[in-house]
């Protein structure tokens, strides 16, 4: 066995357990006499108890304490400030009221193995040598309602002496019955110590809460007398959005009192939406070629010249712009100030808003103002778009006031691009004409496939007389308007010569 230990040697029969309490540390002493032996029931325990008391004689004034506040409900933009005024007010009894008590505690010690059971403390109050003046009286033990094994927890009690019981100079005895359910020996029923201690009461009395201190919101004051007292507090949206409550407590008695102010923090609600446009016009493009550019004829004779057209097109895109709607709605059971509306185009492009009203412009708690805007740009560039309304804050007093202070900004973005952009179209169709061949065709870009080629035969000659001539033959492009967009031309030199019918042709393919 190792030294210095205190060992027991524990025997269960039933639920009886028997134990030796104490044990030599160098030997163990298997047949312990009866006077060493403690028979205790599984589950049960046993207890020692302290008790302490102190008599108070008093005269105390009492108070009553109220807080309010003004005002209580803030309604405010972000940015605004609403300064709320609370009052703590307190009043004082005109006179004292007698209080004889005494107050102490009760220290309970489980010294056995088990937790306690039902633990209850009772106290029992008389004047020395055996007045009764108070029995059964409770003591609060919710605090700690079990005690484990091996363990002391203190209970603190006061108890007010009747007015007809106050005996200043007398001698008080206090008597607390402390009782368990699982006492050794006495399981099934209360039992348990009754610890007691003595007190004397005051001859003089004691005043008590002649001047009172309360905190509040981190703050002492004093006070002798009824009083009341003011101080503010200055909320800010949105930092402060939500419920405050502000308790005053006086620090004497306990007794306390609220005030509640609520903040509501709202935000102009701005919206946009994008309408792009931009201008694509078609460039065409034409080219004329011929299998033969000289040719020599006898007179009266004609040749065949085979002619091609060819057309294609090209475009390009310019006159990008943006143009949309700009709401601005005030969610908020008040109006609100708006100093003005802006759109900004990144990087930095100012768009023309208009909203028909002149700034500064109020709207009015739950309306809407509608703007519109529109820009140039200066290419079909993806860019953000950003509507500003800058609200006027206010810094609102207690009593209804309100100072300009500061602005906030609130935005509302969108983003521009032009893959569904309104086109408008320049030169979309055209005509082709041939000053020999007279009307090609009418093409039409996403109509018609593009190059587009005519191929088309004319005849030269004959010529009356020899010589030398030029058949010059122009191919255009013509839009609507009748303008002429391009245009190309194939000339024919016409050899004849003047002797003879002998004729000589020179093919020239381009």
């Amino acid at each position: 066995m190792e030294k210095g230990k205190d060992p027991k040697i524990e025997y269960t029969l039933g639920n009886i357990k028997v134990h030796r309490g104490q044990v030599n540390e160098a030997s163990v002493d298997e047949n312990p006499s009866p006077s060493d032996i403690i028979i205790q029931q599984v589950g049960s325990t046993t207890l020692t108890a302290t008790a302490t008391a102190t008599a108070h004689n008093t005269e105390e004034f009492t108070w009553s304490i109220t807080k309010s506040a003004t005002p209580t409900v803030w309604n405010l933009f972000n940015g605004d400030l609403g300064t709320s005024q609370y009052t703590v007010s307190v009043v004082k009894s005109q006179g004292t009221t007698d209080k004889a008590f005494i107050e102490g505690e009760v220290c309970v010690t489980n010294a056995g193995v088990s937790p306690t059971e039902d633990l209850q403390i009772n106290l029992d109050i008389q004047i020395q040598p055996n007045t009764s003046v108070l029995t059964g009286v409770p003591v609060d033990v919710s605090s700690y309602p079990i005690i484990p094994a091996g363990e002391t927890h203190c209970y603190p009690y006061s108890v007010i002496i009747p007015s007809g019981s106050v005996m200043p100079g007398a001698t008080y005895k206090v008597t607390a019955n402390v009782t368990i359910m699982n006492h050794a020996g006495h399981e099934g029923t209360p039992f348990g110590p009754s610890p007691s201690d003595t007190t004397v009461m005051p001859d003089q009395q004691t005043i008590v809460n002649d001047t009172i201190h309360v905190t509040d919101d981190g703050s002492s004051y004093t006070f002798s007398d009824s009083a009341m007292l003011s101080y503010s507090v200055k909320y800010q949206c949105p930092d402060d959005a939500g419920t405050h409550t502000n308790t005053a407590v006086i620090e004497e008695t306990g007794q306390s009192a609220s005030a509640t102010v609520t903040v509501n923090c709202y935000a102009l609600q701005v919206s946009k939406d994008v309408n792009t446009a931009l201008i694509r016009t078609y460039n065409w493009d034409i080219t004329k070629t011929a299998d033969k550019s000289n040719i020599t004829l006898s007179t009266g004779q004609s040749l065949p010249v085979n002619y091609t057209v060819t057309v294609s097109e090209t475009s390009v895109d310019s006159g990008w712009a943006v143009s949309g709607n700009i709401t601005v709605h005030n969610p908020a059971p008040i109006d609100a100030v708006i100093n003005s509306i802006t759109d900004i185009i990144s990087p930095n492009i100012a768009a023309t808003a208009a909203c028909g009203v002149s700034f500064p412009y109020t709207l009015a708690a739950g309306g809407t103002l509608n703007c519109t805007y529109s820009a140039n740009l200066p290419n079909g560039d993806e860019r953000t778009n950003t509507a500003t309304a800058i609200l006027q804050n206010f810094d609102y007093g207690f009593n209804g006031t309100s100072v300009p202070d500061g602005t906030t900004e609130f935005i509302g973005t969108a983003t521009i691009n032009f893959s569904n952009a309104t086109i408008t179209e320049v030169n979309k169709c055209v005509t082709v004409e041939d000053t020999l061949q007279g009307i090609l065709g009418n093409l039409c870009v996403g109509v018609d496939n593009l190059p587009k080629t005519f191929v088309y035969t004319r005849q030269i000659g004959p010529f009356a007389t020899c010589g030398e001539f030029e058949v010059t033959n122009t191919a255009s492009v013509i839009n609507d308007e009748g303008s002429v967009l391009a245009h190309d031309e194939w000339t024919v030199h016409v050899h004849i010569p003047c002797r003879g019918l002998m004729f000589r042709m020179v093919n020239s393919s381009i």
